[in-house]
């Protein structure tokens, strides 16, 4: 989470809307930061704090020098790994709600997909009722994941990459939407006819024990793209920072869970289905030996 109770995804993409109508109550002599809304700071804010000029600039020119598709894996997964604190999507250290899932956002790299938004469904913050000044919350969030998959042959047989978008289709428990960067940005695939789904939920009472019998209050929320214009965010994203992702023809993917069950896990099943359609990991191996 962010240090909003609305919090975004993470990291944050354009895809990503608060509601416009919620008022972050600041609690007066407590910090206004992520670290406050956890209870501690995690070890990658502390080691990001501690990083010198000379090691933040490093981060950023290893993006910068980046040329391949293999270039782009190897650099996101030293991120998700916290070898460095920086991406083009996000320049703050990952999200610690992130953390648990990065095993298999590393594993999912190996396969070829660049993981650029996730949010977990079960995360132990979540399910406590804490207090923020003059009462008690809790929240509850789906599982989302957004990333890219590149469509060029070389890097995926294209066999495979068709049978793995439509095993992607074919599951019941998640909301699914494909949007073309190149060459034209386009919606190809939309399962639902919402532009929108609610991803953050809470509620709160004046007693700890009152929490349970107050409805959930919709406070968080994704926008899936409605048209081309809408998908161009990530392709201008793309062409200022990263262009080596644009010969991969990359395929942009929203996985949004339907329901707010805590035991929705996106990430393994994508490993599942990808080994189901016959992708062969071969990104990364070097490093994880």
């Amino acid at each position: 989470m962010n240090n909003d109770e609305a919090s975004p995804l993470s990291p944050r993409s354009p895809s990503i809307q608060e509601d416009p109508t919620y008022s972050h109550e600041v609690i007066e002599g407590v910090r206004d930061d992520k670290s406050y809304w956890y209870g501690w700071k995690s070890e990658r804010e502390i080691k990001d704090e501690q990083r010198t000029k000379k090691e933040r600039q490093s981060d950023i020119e290893l993006w910068e020098n980046t040329h391949t598709y293999s270039d782009v894996m190897e650099a996101n997964m030293s991120f998700l790994r916290g070898d460095i604190s920086y991406t083009p999507c996000n320049a703050e250290p990952l999200d610690l709600e992130t953390e648990p899932l990065v095993p298999d956002l590393i594993a999912l790299h190996k396969y070829g997909f660049f993981t650029i938004t996730s949010q977990p469904a079960d995360y132990q913050f979540l399910q406590r009722t804490r207090s923020s000044g003059s009462y008690f919350v809790q929240f509850e969030q789906r599982a989302v994941l957004e990333f890219l998959i590149p469509g060029n042959s070389d890097i995926i047989p294209q066999h495979a990459y068709k049978k793995f978008l439509r095993l992607v289709k074919e599951q019941h428990q998640w909301e699914v939407f494909f949007g073309s960067l190149y060459p034209k940005a386009k919606v190809l695939h939309h399962s639902s006819d919402d532009e929108g789904v609610a991803t953050i939920r809470k509620r709160k009472a004046t007693t700890k024990k009152g929490v349970s019998e107050e409805e959930w209050k919709e406070c968080g929320h994704y926008k899936f793209p409605v048209d081309g214009d809408e998908i161009l965010d990530f392709q201008y994203w793309i062409d200022d920072s990263l262009q080596s992702l644009k010969d991969a023809i990359p395929l942009m993917v929203c996985l949004v869970s339907k329901d707010w069950n805590p035991q929705m896990e996106i990430e393994p099943l994508l490993l599942k289905l990808a080994d189901k359609a016959g992708i062969t990991p071969k990104f990364g191996l070097q490093s994880s030996e």
